[in-house]
């Protein structure tokens, strides 16, 4: 066989064999870049990957019912809703009858459970006690 024959075969075997050699950029020990629209953040059941961060769309201010949609200052997020602090009592007193629901300090507490505000605002429980009203 003519020599540049066989040096031409040699190279396209060279070249056959380092194309079928060709894999994955990733090193060995490290899990591929998931890439853009894939979960990169393993979250809750009751949570959404936002930004690459878990958040309850039911209660995150920065992400009410939806990734990226802020409340307005002084607003909270209730229910994935943006709604001012006394429509989220108002609402938890709708969802559960049992409820006493009070805006004490700017929060929504059940004035029949919570150990600082147990009956009425600023009234806590001794140390050890529990609001059984």
């Amino acid at each position: 066989m003519h020599p540049a024959r066989l040096a031409f075969r040699l190279s396209l075997l060279i070249l056959l064999i380092g194309v079928a050699a060709c894999g994955s950029t990733a090193a060995p020990d490290m899990e591929p870049d998931p890439g853009p629209g894939q979960n990169a953040v393993e979250c809750a059941p009751d949570e959404t990957e936002c930004d690459e961060a878990c958040v309850d769309l039911m209660a995150d201010t920065s992400n009410c019912g939806v990734c990226a949609r802020a409340c307005d200052s002084g607003l909270v997020c209730d229910q994935g809703q943006c709604m001012t602090p006394q429509a989220a009592c108002d609402l938890a007193d709708q969802n559960d009858p049992s409820s006493n629901a009070a805006l004490c300090e700017s929060e929504c507490v059940d004035l029949n459970r919570d150990i600082d505000h147990c009956g009425a605002c600023e009234d806590g429980c001794p140390v050890g006690d529990a609001c059984v009203m």
